[in-house]
């Protein structure tokens, strides 16, 4: 067992496969620590004094620096890395912290505050592109580069808005019953689709990559003080992805990124008024078409439309209900786009 595992629960695994372990053997595996017992507190804290423990476990808690510290370690020196006196200690230390919140010892972090020292930089699979860093070698260092963490992200932020959106969001009835002619207004659904929803889409998407946000309701809806930063073993509150900021300047960073959009976004919207408006005095004066005097409501509906219309129940019964030959048309282009 390794970690000090036990069979009280514990998720253990074990395998038969030739290809993995024929080549071990029991004079290469290694004793297991000998640790002592922490003491536990066994005395029930009285009520009044659970606040003042939530805070001192709050305040001792350790864990990710010590694993992370003898993670790193352990990669920059290679095969024999773990077993190098300073990866013992953090290890004995693990063992400590692991358990912390149930037994109440905590770790004193004076015991390995100059192990960071050692290190020739961050290994790349940690991110922390904010302090210096280097080029892994090893085997976690090897899978981390194999797999395309944009890929992953991109991912991830598709899924969402196909989930959260497409699948989830209910479409407004009042909303849509604003048009004053819903064949009018879905006319505009492709172009709306195509110059506005699509590329700002493709923005938000893009920001949310860089700011590591794993979904659109993350910007809006959380702490994001917690979610842009990352202490870690930097006091200096640096935003994750890129230069070091602090944390005022990275929030206005954030703002005025969201502000360029809205900006972009307005601009669009105007330029593609302006141009169906033109379009249709110039279809008016040749051959006498009808010119839409709501152009910059059934225009705004048109992208609040092609922005959330999915495959839930309350698209479903839009569809049923309008069924006009451009909402007909539009469905089939964004089901095939995607």
């Amino acid at each position: 067992m390794m970690a000090g595992g036990d069979l009280d629960g514990d998720v253990y695994f074990v395998c038969w496969d030739q290809e993995l372990i024929s080549h071990l053997s029991t004079e290469k595996m290694v004793d297991p620590g000998n640790y002592a017992k922490p003491t536990t507190i066994k005395e029930k804290p009285p009520q009044e004094g659970l606040a003042d423990y939530f805070v001192f476990y709050l305040e001792r808690d350790i864990l990710g620096k010590i694993c992370n510290l003898h993670t790193a370690l352990a990669d920059q020196w290679g095969a024999q890395g773990p077993l190098q006196p300073e990866c013992l200690t953090l290890a004995h230390l693990q063992s400590i912290a692991v358990d912390f919140a149930k037994h109440g010892e905590s770790v004193d972090g004076r015991l390995f505050k100059d192990f960071d020292m050692l290190l020739d930089g961050w290994p790349d699979f940690f991110e922390k592109f904010h302090l210096e860093t280097r080029t892994s070698t090893g085997i976690l260092g090897q899978l981390y580069r194999d797999i395309s963490n944009k890929s992953a992200a991109d991912a991830l932020t598709e899924y969402d808005y196909r989930t959260a959106i497409r699948t989830e969001y209910e479409l407004d009835r009042r909303i849509l019953g604003q048009a004053k002619s819903s064949e009018m207004m879905h006319s505009y659904l492709r172009e709306a689709y195509e110059l506005i929803v699509k590329p700002m889409n493709a923005r938000l998407k893009q920001l949310m990559l860089e700011m590591n946000f794993g979904s659109e309701a993350e910007i809006f809806a959380s702490d994001l003080r917690h979610k842009m930063f990352d202490d870690g073993q930097n006091s200096t509150g640096a935003y994750k992805p890129v230069v070091p900021m602090d944390h005022e300047d990275a929030m206005q960073r954030l703002k005025n990124r969201l502000n360029r959009m809205i900006e972009l976004y307005m601009n669009k919207f105007s330029e593609l008024h302006n141009a169906i408006q033109e379009r249709q005095a110039l279809a008016a004066d040749t051959c006498g078409s009808l010119v839409d005097s709501d152009i910059e409501l059934h225009l705004a509906l048109a992208v609040y439309l092609a922005t959330y219309m999915g495959v839930n129940a309350s698209c479903r019964s839009y569809y049923e209900e309008k069924k006009d030959l451009n909402l007909k048309n539009f469905i089939e282009y964004v089901l095939q786009e995607e």
